[in-house]
């Protein structure tokens, strides 16, 4: 089993948001939590290639929930993507961490 911790900053429609992906990998599947918005929201999916994952789940706001699939690539310890959903697309950039990291706090 692999696991995967990044920071990342998603561009949405009210400018960057800060949060964190962490994911384990068993196979050619994964499971995950996406820490947005104050929020933990579980997801799944499947590794496709070396550095490629697709995943989906649903982000929590305060007032709703946004289904999304999510198509990342992995390079050296960045990872880049995109969130896709009902209102749009929304990119993502991130950096590994490790456990003994310091999280940055998400700004909302």
């Amino acid at each position: 089993m692999t696991e995967h911790r990044y920071q990342i900053q998603v561009s949405t429609q009210l400018g960057m948001r800060r949060g964190t992906l962490t994911w384990t990998e068993q196979g050619s599947a994964l499971q995950g939590t996406l820490h947005f918005l104050h929020r933990a929201n579980p997801f799944s999916g499947q590794v496709c290639s070396a550095g490629r994952r697709v995943f989906s789940g649903q982000i929590q706001t305060l007032v709703s929930r946004i289904s999304y699939q999510a198509d990342c690539v992995l390079a050296g310890s960045g990872l880049t993507g995109t969130f896709h959903t009902a209102s749009g697309d929304y990119s993502i950039v991130g950096e590994a961490f490790g456990p003994e990291s310091t999280l940055s706090e998400e700004t909302t």
